[in-house]
């Protein structure tokens, strides 16, 4: 089993005033091999959000120790983990964050940008990936010409075109219908099997905690594992959460 991430001890606290921290995340431990998909749950301002953007060495502001494919992130120069991220690391975001005076080719190539060689056609595989998402007829749009979903899916192709090790998302679904939902959710598994990625996802979504493999909650700074939704015909409800 290769870990491609190993957390021990994490925390993290905020600022409250001169004299008062708000502790967030209270020595969490983590570890997700390749091929793994662990969804995060709890509740808002639990720090779910926080643990994720620790995960992806976009905050480097915490104690205890990360570590990347066997990388260490706590203290790590900037350049070191620019590279990381570049190279390993898919991210997905609830907003989606693509640049809005770039074609959805130019999303898609944008993690090219940073520098790098490459052992590959970043031109090919862009058009792979945004034909195998159905996006070929709009690869000369710009965002604000693109619906929801289908910004999601340039996000989803910007993530995968390194083929990283790590696929992050961080609500990803929360905008999007049902449908387009579990549509974006198959290609991340398919994604996930065909790299074999690690895929640590954050969500409220029950449609998205049963494609999980590991279902964890986050209580009170720590993790907790919590039991999957039930598959069955007469399983609970979507809407319904199951107890941490």
């Amino acid at each position: 089993m290769q870990k491609v991430i190993h957390a021990t001890g994490v925390t993290k606290a905020f600022e409250r005033g001169a004299t008062q921290a708000l502790q967030v995340l209270r020595g969490v431990d983590l570890v997700v091999a390749r091929g793994e998909w662990v969804c995060l749950r709890g509740r808002s301002g639990s720090g779910k959000s926080t643990l994720l953007r620790i995960l992806g060495a976009l905050d480097p502001a915490f104690s205890g120790s990360v570590a990347i494919l066997g990388q260490e992130v706590r203290g790590a120069p900037e350049r070191k983990l620019s590279t990381l991220r570049r190279d390993k690391i898919g991210f997905v975001f609830q907003d989606f964050r693509l640049i809005p005076h770039l074609t959805t080719r130019e999303n898609v190539l944008l993690p090219l940008a940073f520098g790098g060689a490459v052992g590959f056609s970043p031109e090919e595989r862009a058009d792979q990936l945004i034909e195998r998402f159905g996006l070929a007829g709009l690869a000369e749009r710009r965002p604000s010409d693109l619906s929801g979903g289908q910004q999601q899916r340039v996000a989803l192709a910007r993530a995968l075109i390194m083929r990283p090790a790590l696929l992050l998302a961080d609500e990803a679904t929360a905008a999007l219908d049902e449908e387009t939902s579990a549509e974006l959710l198959s290609w991340i598994d398919e994604a996930r099997r065909e790299y074999d990625l690690a895929v640590v996802t954050v969500s409220h979504e029950m449609l998205l905690w049963r494609r999980a493999d590991r279902l964890l909650s986050l209580v009170e700074g720590s993790l907790r594992p919590t039991p999957l939704p039930d598959l069955s015909p007469a399983a609970t409800p979507l809407s319904q959460e199951p107890t941490p």
